[in-house]
């Protein structure tokens, strides 16, 4: 996801303030976090990127980072044109530690606990929209940018 952001956020940062992204990992925090951003001085967009636990499985398990300039590739959906070399750099690749079967069951189980809570939790707010994570990341980022388009004009 941080590709998406990072290629989706860099054009609509050139005309605009700035973005948040918050990822969830504990309720308590996105609730303290976001209360304290819920106000009428900040425009508050939120995205759920809906994915299936097996696809989003299939993405970390294939994620490797450049252990240089920390450039972030995937094996099946964006591989490096070098065999297990960065594009930019040129130096290895690697899969982080905590990118394993185990420790992924452990975090989706955490994530889908959690879930229904802060989804009550959100949809109370203003500017929540649902995305279909199962799309090519071209096809989301044309989606981000009209919506953001779409939400800055109505402020």
């Amino acid at each position: 996801m941080f590709l998406l952001f990072r290629d989706c956020f860099d054009e609509f940062l050139k005309i605009n303030k700035f973005i948040i992204f918050i990822f969830h990992k504990k309720m308590w925090k996105s609730e303290v976090f976001s209360q304290a951003l819920f106000s009428d001085e900040y425009n508050l967009i939120i995205f759920f990127f809906d994915l299936s636990d097996k696809k989003a499985t299939k993405r970390i398990l294939n994620r490797v980072i450049c252990k240089n300039c920390n450039t972030i590739y995937n094996k099946v959906y964006y591989p490096s044109k070098f065999d297990e070399k960065c594009d930019n750099c040129s130096e290895n690749l690697f899969t982080r530690i905590d990118d394993n079967q185990e420790v992924i069951i452990k975090r989706l189980t955490d994530y889908n606990n959690q879930l229904p809570k802060l989804t009550k939790f959100y949809m109370q707010k203003n500017n929540v929209f649902h995305l279909d994570a199962d799309q090519p990341r071209d096809k989301i980022f044309i989606v981000i940018k009209d919506l953001l388009l779409h939400v800055e004009n109505t402020f």
